[in-house]
């Protein structure tokens, strides 16, 4: 009766919008009615499973831990958590969801993994319990394995979006399973080949600074030998987006450009995917393509797409199976099935690619609707069917009726979607157009002490709450936002709660549009970030303690070792003759080791002092540093009986006394462990942003289990034991890096030996405090 209901109103809603013209006459397209066709049935079988279904209060509620490794505004982390939530949303069982965002796309320095965020999730989740973890991308995969056995004791885990996933990665681990990031560049490229024969030349966009886009640029890797025949590739690495648009207006209609990676600006900001892709199409008049789905709509053609929001379905339809009490270790990883063929239609049009050429099943966006026509004959003939059908309008009832049960059951649905959305972690709200606040979940009672109905009530909501410091530059944080529609990221201000105390938040916020375009207004998440400002204050404040301490008690102590050397020294030269042979060894021992505790406390103050310079104005020439190095180490030089070449050199805006003590540093452990095996090289070469240094020698090597504790303070290793030094040195080359922005680690050089890199920022960002 349904169906037949349906066909009634179908005929009417045809009759109804004929219009006569010449002969002609243009009718609703069939898309929109095999639409309407498909959702009575829907809402039919919706409201069926909702009437079977027992009430929801009868369930125990579970809790869900949600780990996203990226930050809430992240296109992709949004797409993957808006599939879950359609999913968990739908369940009727009583769900409590505890999400989390780690932030570690735009901050992965190893501060922030190690010492900032590792104390600061311990801390939230040590005292939760959760009945099942759910979690997006790599990061947050570590972090959860990492800690199985102290936070997630038992507790099954789902991951999704995890990148070249190898089943090793989770070898020994019971009760986990999930869905694997696997992105198709296979189809993609032949697609595109197809669609563009002329093209000869593929332009690849990456990014060489993110571990994300260097695994996918190995995997892209692995199928460009399979097109060596067809086209040329072409690769071009972390370029600024200022420097990338001239350079893509060059290219002719033989090329095409495939983006596999982030893009950044010139001071070196990471840009959000849904400003720079439709910067780079602006650039160029040849098609984009990718691989992931957060480029479309906005500049690439498509293709078989990575598609988050299956992922966070998937993902979340096995966390049901395993609440439900599946055994997750009995689950296959999901491999395949997690792309789907996507294209934007106006790309489509624009290069003249005709819909019968998409693979069957595509998923096309920014579709117009289309239209039909008829003849006058056929419209008369489907009038006169139309009234004559006018007869069963009984029909309509039964369809009324139903419309009404789907829309209680539809209306059941959102009430469970804002019950997941009200009782997020976060401090959630959503501004209007105007800038009026129109919804804002009850956690901000907890952040704030305001409830709802006060927030509501407040007519310039959220400024009574901002901190009168802060105010001001909310304010036009907020009226920027509003006019220029732009997105932003963990942006810091502080709070006064309403009894009074002073908290620090970090809010981040997107623009929403309706599905016509409209500017709905503005989705803004808060995360209080009082503990991590404190942690860092409190580092920063420990670390200057530190740097006092040190400088003090080595003045303190060469104050008093000066005269225990000398007068060692003068003993030995005016009595040594007549003193017996015990003696004189303890002598000797006195002036030795008052000469290594001498060394070691100039070591201590070289590594107190690291951080106290700004960066120069002019870059350092590196190669006139070494030089002088090396002339001060000509003694050593010779005594080694070794050669030190020097290669070529970038300059560097760092304190030249960084470059100059990171390297005699390398260059005098390299002296003192292999300087007897001969050649010592010395080199260096500019990264993008960094620029990095290296000492190589080709010695006995350093054993692979000493190799992470090299750079230590005071760790000597077996073979240092038996030649002169303080343990100092490498833990000042790190410090150095550390504060400069960059890194130092060792490698085997081929043949024996080690390499010893030094990274720095090419323009040295002083990092105090860290």
């Amino acid at each position: 009766m349904l169906v037949f209901g349906d066909g009634i109103f179908c005929m009417i809603l045809f009759s109804l919008q004929i219009v006569y013209t010449d002969g002609m006459f243009p009718l609703i397209g069939r898309d929109l009615l095999s639409l309407w066709r498909r959702v009575p049935s829907a809402v039919l079988a919706a409201l069926l499973l909702a009437l079977s279904a027992g009430p929801a209060d009868a369930q125990q509620e579970r809790d869900i831990l949600i780990l996203h490794s990226y930050h809430l505004g992240q296109v992709w982390t949004d797409s993957v958590m808006a599939g879950m939530q359609e999913v968990l949303g739908a369940d009727p069982a009583g769900l409590r969801l505890h999400v989390e965002y780690m932030d570690t796309k735009r901050f992965n320095d190893s501060t922030y993994l190690l010492e900032v965020l590792e104390v600061l999730l311990t801390h939230k989740l040590q005292r939760l319990d959760f009945d099942l973890v759910l979690l997006s991308d790599n990061d947050a995969l570590d972090f959860v394995l990492r800690h199985r056995d102290n936070l997630f004791p038992g507790t099954p885990i789902i991951f999704s979006g995890i990148n070249n996933f190898r089943p090793e990665m989770i070898a020994g681990f019971r009760e986990i399973t999930g869905v694997a990031e696997t992105p198709n560049f296979r189809e993609t490229l032949n697609l595109a080949l197809e669609f563009h024969p002329q093209v000869r030349k593929i332009v690849v966009l990456r990014n060489r600074r993110n571990e994300t886009d260097r695994q996918n640029h190995t995997l892209l890797m692995e199928v460009v030998p399979e097109f060596a025949d067809r086209v040329e590739f072409e690769f071009w690495a972390d370029l600024p987006m200022e420097a990338l648009e001239p350079r893509l207006g060059q290219l002719g209609p033989e090329a095409l450009v495939f983006i596999n990676g982030l893009t950044i600006d010139a001071t070196g900001r990471t840009i959000p995917f849904p400003e720079s892709t439709p910067r780079l199409r602006a650039a160029t008049s040849v098609p984009l393509y990718s691989a992931w789905d957060f480029f479309l709509g906005h500049g690439i053609v498509g293709g078989r797409l990575v598609c988050g929001l299956r992922h966070g379905e998937l993902a979340a339809q096995l966390a049901l199976r395993v609440l439900a009490g599946e055994n997750p270790d009995a689950l296959p990883v999901i491999i395949e099935g997690t792309n789907q063929y996507m294209f934007d239609f106006r790309e489509l049009q624009r290069f003249g690619i005709s819909r019968s050429r998409l693979p069957a099943g595509s998923v096309v966006i920014n579709r117009p609707l289309p239209f039909v026509t008829l003849n006058q004959r056929e419209a008369v003939n489907l009038l006169a069917g139309g009234f004559a059908l006018l007869i069963l309008l009984s029909a309509l009832v039964v369809n009324i009726l139903h419309r009404r049960r789907s829309e209680k059951a539809l209306r059941a649905s959102e009430e469970r979607f804002r019950a997941i959305a009200d009782y997020t972690c976060d401090w959630e709200g959503w501004l209007d157009a105007a800038g009026k606040l129109c919804w804002v979940n009850p956690s901000v009672q907890r952040f704030t002490g305001f409830s709802v109905e006060e927030c509501m009530a407040m007519p310039d909501y959220p400024l009574p709450i901002i901190h009168e410091e802060d105010r001001e530059e909310m304010a036009q944080v907020v009226a920027s936002t509003l006019k220029v529609r732009t997105t932003g990221n963990n942006f810091p201000f502080r709070i006064r709660r309403k009894d009074g105390e002073v908290r620090w938040m970090a809010v981040s916020w997107q623009p929403i549009y309706h599905k016509d375009g409209r500017f709905l207004g503005v989705r803004a998440g808060v995360r209080d970030i009082t503990e991590q400002q404190q942690a860092v204050e409190d580092l920063q404040a420990t670390n200057q303690e530190l740097d006092a301490f040190v400088r003090t008690v080595s003045h303190d102590l060469r104050t008093p070792l000066t005269p225990i050397i000398g007068y060692a020294e003068y003993l030995r030269q005016q009595y040594g003759d007549t003193l017996d042979e015990t003696a004189r060894f303890a002598l000797e021992q006195i002036e030795q080791t008052g000469h290594r505790m001498h060394a070691m406390l100039e070591d201590l103050l070289s590594l107190a002092r690291v951080g106290s310079l700004e960066p120069p104005e002019e870059p350092v020439n590196s190669e006139a540093v070494v030089r002088e190095i090396l002339a001060n180490l000509g003694p050593v030089i010779a005594q080694a009986e070794a050669e030190v070449t020097v290669g070529t050199l970038p300059k560097i805006r760092v304190p030249g006394v960084f470059v100059a003590q990171a390297l005699e540093n390398l260059i005098g452990n390299a002296l003192r462990y292999a300087g007897g095996a001969g050649l010592i090289e010395v080199g260096g070469e500019a990264a993008g942003e960094m620029v990095r240094f290296y000492v190589r020698d080709h010695g006995p090597g350093i054993p692979d289990e000493e190799k992470k504790r090299v750079f230590d303070l005071f760790y000597r290793g077996d073979a240092a034991l038996q030649n002169p030094g303080t343990g100092v040195g490498l833990a000042t080359v790190r410090r150095i890096a550390r504060r400069c922005g960059g890194r130092v680690w060792v490698e085997d050089t081929p043949g024996g030996g080690s390499t010893f890199w030094l990274e720095l920022a090419a323009v040295c960002p002083i990092r105090e405090g860290k």
